[in-house]
């Protein structure tokens, strides 16, 4: 939980520190979690998609069999949704999407309404990359009344950030303001 600070913080060195120190207690304690063990493993590879610094798709697809093995619905859905940001980054659109799509389906199966906010946003995130304004702006609006409904106001204020920057690659600088 401390490295998830210093990750949203943008401490990507000092989130990595923590989070490797995690891992290697949760490997070594005697009563082995291995659920836990992946998780952590999660929160590690979202520090290197935030930070850029390292490729996390084998670290995340190692996760994904942890959790697949222990039918967990929402840790699925969210190494999934780490797993689409990677091949967003490298502009491989439909593999992202692919991704997302399985992930918000799990997620409205469960009646997670606020990940699957954050799904609707990272699939409003691919729609910007690919030039897709007004594809970005409705999902980025579908994120929004998630986060509200769940009152999450950072989630919301990334959002409209992302809603801003759509509209400003629209060329709506009024809207975008």
């Amino acid at each position: 939980s401390m490295s998830a600070i210093y990750r949203l913080r943008g401490e990507f060195t000092e989130a990595q520190r923590l989070c490797e120190n995690a891992i290697e207690i949760l490997e070594a304690d005697e009563l082995r979690d291995e659920r836990w063990i992946a998780a952590s493993k999660l929160s590690l590879a979202d520090i290197y998609l935030d930070s850029g610094t390292r490729d996390a798709r084998k670290l995340l697809e190692s996760c994904l069999l942890v959790f697949e093995a222990f039918d967990d619905k929402h840790w699925l859905a969210l190494t999934r949704r780490s797993l689409a940001e990677a091949p967003r980054e490298d502009d491989q659109y439909e593999a992202a999407l692919k991704q997302l799509e399985l992930c918000q389906e799990s997620l409205h199966q469960a009646q997670d309404q606020h990940w699957e906010g954050q799904v609707l946003h990272s699939k409003g995130l691919v729609f910007l990359d690919q030039g897709n304004h007004e594809g970005a702006a409705i999902e980025f609006g579908a994120a929004l009344e998630q986060f509200r409904l769940s009152h999450d106001t950072l989630w919301e204020g990334r959002t409209q950030v992302s809603l801003g920057r759509a509209a400003a690659a629209a060329g709506q600088s009024g809207r975008a303001r």
